[in-house]
């Protein structure tokens, strides 16, 4: 019995080494990572060299301000291209302490690879509290996220790739325009069918989204048969892993790394994978690296598919529950839904807090039969909208606040006119005031 579990044991470790490699040169790449996810905080940086991360040269601390860490970060990088200009004067003789220091980093002692290393000096500012934020928020849904992707036949440790895109941020919205957990553009999103408007956004939705993201993950393994290379597709792209395998002719993740040159294919998708693994390693033992660390309550929650349309303040009377709450359980709303009578889409799922199935039948049928009463607006005239219309400009055509046509519409998505519809526009007999930011888009 013993030697079958031990040969179940093992059948399973090879299979996950075969399936998400950490053979040398992936792994110096990632000891580098796990030591800027579990020894160095985001107002610290590494500085080291961009092509070789077996060294670092200095650990050092970040002002805040963006000029100051910037200055700070400048005039270290010169210190060290200052001694590393000095080693190559000398030839390596006579060297003082730093200098002597610096060379025995380096396994590679040579002239050519000093002048390399002159140009690749780069800093890296430190991970472990956001890692460590985002292992606490990751058990919110780590059970669903796994439930989810043993159903579509992927490998376990995929669960944790949330920590490379977003530290698990529920609302995440980076520069380039991703959102949610798995970071999907508006693109993306709309390939695996996750709906973006004015006032949900399904990227956030982390049930939605994580469904999306293990297909697309799926797609990307069919097209490369290589878990390495379908992960960093995920960052760099499925064609453009598939020109890499084309143009070095192999599908070794470790080969493309050190030797493919894609214009695009610069140190962030190089060191994607390895990013990966660290947060995989440290993932599965945390306590190993945070020996305070102690497993989250377990988050659990209910499900309301809504009957119709509402607007928040229906649903936070009708549940008796703040916003806040609702908030919390609902990232896919956007903020704009909360400061506007803007109406939730009929058949969203909405989650609250776990409750019992008489409490969420009792919920369902007080929404089933809660009437919303019609806005107190009576209907003046009807607008068909010609292109180049606005919401702004319609409302000044007809000196109308630009909230009441939108309440009076019941739009769930204002930006979303175009030419022939029709739009109402109440009369000015009204007490209702709403403010509601200007939207300028034209059709």
């Amino acid at each position: 019995m013993r030697l079958i579990l031990f040969f179940i044991f093992f059948l399973n470790i090879t299979q996950a080494s075969e399936n998400f490699p950490t053979h040398e040169p992936l792994r110096t790449r990632i000891n580098f990572w796990k030591r800027i996810y579990t020894e160095v905080n985001s107002n610290e940086g590494l500085i080291h060299d961009a092509d070789d991360l077996s060294f670092y040269y200095t650990k050092i601390s970040l002002p805040n301000g963006r000029r100051a860490r910037i200055s700070k970060i400048k005039t270290e990088k010169r210190k060290i291209i200052s001694h590393l200009k000095s080693i190559l004067k000398k030839k390596f003789k006579n060297l003082n302490d730093e200098e002597m220091r610096i060379v025995s980093l380096v396994e590679d002692k040579t002239e050519t690879k000093l002048k390399s290393m002159i140009r690749n000096i780069r800093l890296q500012a430190g991970l472990k509290d956001r890692y460590y934020k985002g292992l606490v928020r990751s058990y919110k849904y780590m059970d669903f996220i796994k439930a989810t992707f043993k159903k579509y036949g992927l490998p376990n440790e995929l669960v944790y790739l949330p920590h490379v895109e977003s530290s698990f941020n529920y609302e995440a919205y980076s520069k380039v325009g991703a959102a949610g957990i798995w970071q999907f553009m508006r693109a993306t999103a709309k390939r695996f069918g996750l709906k973006v408007s004015y006032i949900i956004d399904e990227r956030r939705d982390p049930l939605k989204a994580t469904d999306a993201a293990a297909r697309l993950l799926q797609a990307n393994y069919r097209k490369l048969q290589s878990w390495p290379l379908a992960l960093t597709a995920y960052n760099h792209g499925a064609r453009s892993m598939e020109r890499a395998v084309a143009k070095l002719g192999t599908k070794d993740i470790a080969k493309i790394i050190e030797g493919y040159e894609g214009r695009r294919f610069g140190f962030a998708s190089k060191n994607f994978y390895a990013t990966f693994m660290a947060t995989v390693e440290i993932s599965e033992s945390p306590e190993k690296y945070f020996p305070s660390f102690h497993m989250p309550e377990k988050f659990e929650y209910s499900t309301i598919k809504l009957p119709k349309s509402f607007q928040i303040k229906h649903l936070t009377k009708t549940l008796e529950m703040p916003q806040s709450l609702l908030r919390q359980y609902n990232p896919a709303i956007r903020h704009i839904a909360y400061r506007s009578p803007l109406f939730l889409p009929k058949g969203l799922e909405l989650q609250i807090p776990k409750t019992t199935p008489n409490q969420l039948r009792d919920f369902s049928q007080k929404l089933a039969q809660l009437e919303i009463p019609k806005s107190e607006m009576e209907l003046d005239k009807v607008h068909i909208v010609s292109r180049g219309d606005s919401l702004y400009t319609i409302s000044r055509l007809y000196k109308m606040d630009i909230g009441k046509i939108i309440q009076f519409n019941q739009m769930t998505d204002p930006r979303r006119i175009y030419p022939g519809m029709k739009i109402k526009i109440p009369g000015e007999e009204t007490q209702v005031v709403i403010a509601v930011p200007e939207i300028k888009k034209k059709v």
